[in-house]
């Protein structure tokens, strides 16, 4: 993998974790500005790029099946996790629901409405997970086709014609609101951005420029643009340049990779799915003893909380990578090279 994608994908994770640590008890006595959302723009953004890159000479059957290994089984994992503290503890999780249409809903990745009105799974972020999954999906049977430029335009094309239809359709359903939504064009900016990084390739200085004005739109577009809409232009084309720009950089980064950096990159699947678990887990041990104990209130109560989380689920997700994720990629292959010689 490319240092400047793991780059990339380590800082789609965390701004996703920080995005969520300012909703927990710690931040409640202070005023802080909703900020790492964009997390998933980049997120979708590399999601488009690394599958534009990887499946040139891929059939349709084995791109998914790749996907699904490479997805699924985390995927499930925690949202098993979550269920049966549901089933154990339901004081702990009360807005949980744990119906036929909700565990259906998320453990197939099809879109519902909760009981509270929101077009949520029951592991709240999986909601991207289904964008994601529609994706792999259009783009599979895109592989159909005969060439890469014909690929590219059959995608996009559909993500087009989903999105108009939308403009028209009932967005009460989950299932439309979801899959006409604008935001899957930014699974072809990565694509795009794929194209384009092949054919031309931009020295250091212009690609560090690129980078720093990426990096100042998401700023500005995270504090004063995020409730205005048009997300996928506010968010995904300042996410598609900074991609650019940092693979235009790789000779650089390569050099020297961080290695924290890149094994958060390796780590950022996990990270994504099981901080919600870690960030909850510090939230108790603040509320029942760290805050008494340490005397810490206000802003350094703040900050205390939040360096401690993100140094735990970075933690946390480390280990998930390793003995999770690893592993089901280990056990595919042997059952895959079974399956060959068998053959």
């Amino acid at each position: 993998m490319l240092i400047s994608v793991q780059y990339a994908r380590a800082a789609a994770a965390l701004l996703v974790v920080i995005g969520h640590i300012a909703g927990f008890s710690a931040f409640q006595s202070i005023s802080t500005t909703h900020f790492g959302g964009v997390g998933v723009d980049i997120f979708f953004v590399i999601s488009g790029f690394i599958m534009w890159e990887t499946s040139k000479d891929q059939q349709p059957a084995d791109f998914l099946q790749r996907r699904l290994t490479r997805i699924v089984p985390p995927y499930w994992f925690y949202t098993t996790l979550l269920v049966v503290l549901a089933l154990a503890l339901p004081a702990l999780t009360p807005n949980i629901e744990l119906t036929a249409k909700a565990l259906s809903g998320s453990y197939f990745f099809i879109p519902y409405t909760d009981h509270r009105g929101i077009m949520n799974p029951i592991l709240l972020q999986g909601w991207t997970l289904n964008l994601e999954m529609f994706f792999y999906v259009i783009f599979a049977l895109s592989l159909f086709l005969p060439g890469r430029r014909t690929r590219f335009l059959a995608v996009s094309l559909v993500f087009l014609i989903l999105i108009a239809m939308g403009l028209f359709a009932d967005k009460s359903w989950a299932v439309i609101n979801r899959f006409t939504s604008p935001i899957l064009l930014e699974f072809v900016m990565g694509m795009t951005v794929s194209a384009v990084w092949q054919r031309w390739k931009i020295g250091v200085p212009a690609a560090g420029a690129i980078f720093l004005a990426s990096v100042a739109a998401l700023l500005y577009s995270e504090i004063n643009l995020q409730y205005l809409g048009m997300g996928f232009i506010v968010f995904g084309v300042p996410a598609a340049f900074l991609l650019y720009g940092l693979l235009n950089l790789e000779p650089i980064l390569a050099k020297r990779p961080l290695r924290p950096l890149v094994a958060a990159g390796d780590s950022s699947y996990s990270l994504y799915l099981a901080h919600p678990f870690v960030l909850s887990a510090v939230d108790v041990i603040f509320t029942r003893w760290a805050a008494d104990h340490l005397g810490l209130d206000g802003m350094d109560l703040a900050i205390a909380f939040a360096t401690t989380a993100i140094l735990a689920s970075l933690a946390f997700a480390h280990i998930s990578y390793v003995l999770l994720e690893k592993n089901v990629v280990r056990i595919h292959r042997r059952f895959a090279r079974r399956a060959t010689a068998a053959g």
